[in-house]
């Protein structure tokens, strides 16, 4: 049986001169087109690698070049922000020289100049995690811990100079104080009344008072309040008596304080004998 052979030719038509002649069979034929390819790919990398046609490739860049790249960036990010800052400072300057806007504080008209990204903010790592669970319990279950802490910048005033809080209600975020016989109620710091209303049988009259920093006061138990609801009250100002009681030498009233809307434990905040 005679076998297929297959020819290849190279020839240069211009001078009729054959260059080049490649003979083989077909089961040859995926060889010399594997060989073809591998040929192709090596010619092509070594083209690109030693030539200056690497400069073709996108992205390619020499060591100096990219160097240099990175250094203009860095300094056009610069100019960028001190561009920003240095217009900041303009418009801030133009909105206080302007006689026509209304009194305020210029600076609560500022922008943040280089504002922070939700992305340029790492995430939380795990020790700070545990950290904040451990003290969202702890405010949670243990409300006199942060008491301190949350009432630093306050100054607040006892009820009267002659108040006392129960041992029993001392760590209670409803504490009771012991007062002499008609002497004065006093609002622990400057507020505005938000509320005065009569409990019905016993207990009397409470007061509610919205102080700064996010605390609200209650006194309950008092009676005909001297204030009503809208009323400005400074520290130490009288707001009503104790509820009268024939029956006793002393007369107990309650208090109760939250800070945006948490319990506090007056007895960590309130200074009384």
């Amino acid at each position: 049986m005679r076998k297929t052979r297959y020819k290849v030719v190279i020839e240069d038509e211009t001078r009729l001169v054959t260059l080049k002649e490649f003979r083989f069979t077909r089961k040859a034929m995926p060889i010399m087109v594997v060989a073809a390819v591998v040929i192709c790919i090596v010619v092509t990398f070594l083209l690109i690698a030693f030539t200056p046609m690497r400069r073709l490739v996108p992205g390619y860049l020499e060591e100096g070049d990219r160097k240099a790249s990175i250094e203009n960036i860095m300094r056009l990010d610069s100019l960028r922000e001190m561009y920003v800052r240095d217009r900041a400072f303009l418009n801030n300057l133009a909105t206080v020289l302007n006689t026509d806007r209304q009194p305020g504080d210029s600076a609560a008209l500022m922008t943040n100049p280089s504002p922070m990204t939700a992305d340029s903010l790492l995430p939380a790592s795990r020790i700070e995690i545990n950290f904040r669970k451990e003290m969202e319990q702890r405010e949670r279950y243990n409300l006199s811990v942060l008491a301190p802490l949350t009432a630093e910048g306050m100054m607040f005033s006892p009820v009267n100079d002659e108040c006392v809080i129960t041992n029993a209600s001392r760590e209670s975020t409803t504490a009771e104080i012991l007062l002499a016989r008609d002497n004065p109620v006093c609002a622990i710091a400057d507020g505005t009344v938000l509320a005065t209303f009569n409990q019905g049988g016993s207990d009397g009259y409470s007061v509610i008072i919205q102080h700064q920093k996010g605390f609200v006061s209650r006194l309950s138990r008092l009676s005909t309040p001297l204030v009503e609801a809208g009323d400005r009250v400074d520290a130490g100002q009288a707001i009503s008596l104790q509820q009268a009681n024939t029956g006793r030498n002393s007369h107990l009233i309650t208090l109760q304080i939250w800070l945006n809307g948490k319990s506090v434990v007056p007895a960590t905040i309130l200074q009384t004998e």
